[in-house]
């Protein structure tokens, strides 16, 4: 397996920081209840870390990010990825798009920053932390409930919870180090079922590693590579 995409997947299945197991928020992922595309910012330092592309239909979550070596470890060569989640079955693809490969993980466990709320609907803060909600405000032209969510080891950090999304579109992470993600550029709207599956053309890196010769990519676009 190729090693930087190794430690992708090391770095995706790995517990969320906010809880010592996402086992407990897992039980609550779902669809969710309205379809949507948007953008994707981590900020940390107020400064843009890394950005993408963010799908959310019914059953799954697709989120699209190219690899930082400063952010996410994976190395310059990193990337393009996509990480698809499907949350009706219980599995996630990590796609390779340089090697057109995947790997499977049958085990969702949600790290990386903010990737534990990917699919998390229906609730502003986490099943564990105590919510309290402290307003209303405007939002990237949406109308949404602010909420502070304190763990029970005391850490508070705040949620800007989207009410027609059933989502936060605004986690600030650690605020005294100006860390959040936040989404932008919302749609609502059905999402193509090709965004949630793995491409036609694509083999598992198990096969790929034992191939003589290199695998060849589909076309261009023919992948289920959302046109930028």
């Amino acid at each position: 397996m190729n090693k930087i995409l190794l430690v992708a997947i090391t770095v995706l299945t790995s517990c969320g920081f906010l809880l010592a197991s996402s086992s407990h928020l897992y039980a609550q992922t779902k669809g969710a209840p309205v379809s949507f595309s948007a953008e994707w910012g981590y900020y940390d330092e107020g400064e843009l870390r890394n950005n993408g592309t963010y799908y959310a239909g019914p059953d799954a979550v697709r989120v699209e990010m190219v690899a930082d070596s400063a952010v996410h470890h994976l190395g310059p060569e990193g990337g393009p990825y996509s990480v698809i989640y499907n949350l009706k079955d219980s599995v996630a693809w990590i796609l390779d798009h340089t090697a057109c490969t995947y790997s499977e993980q049958k085990s969702l466990r949600f790290g990386m920053y903010w990737s534990h709320w990917i699919g998390h609907f229906g609730a502003p803060c986490p099943q564990e932390t105590r919510a309290r909600r402290i307003g209303r405000e405007t939002l990237q032209g949406r109308s949404v409930e602010k909420w502070r969510c304190t763990t029970p080891e005391r850490h508070q950090f705040f949620t800007w919870y989207d009410t027609q999304l059933q989502t936060p579109v605004r986690i600030d992470i650690y605020q005294d180090y100006d860390e959040y993600f936040e989404l932008s550029n919302i749609k609502e709207g059905p999402q193509p079922e090709t965004l949630f599956v793995v491409p036609p053309g694509y083999i598992s890196h198990t096969i790929a590693v034992h191939m003589e010769g290199e695998h060849s990519c589909p076309e261009p676009n023919s992948a289920g590579v959302p046109s930028r």
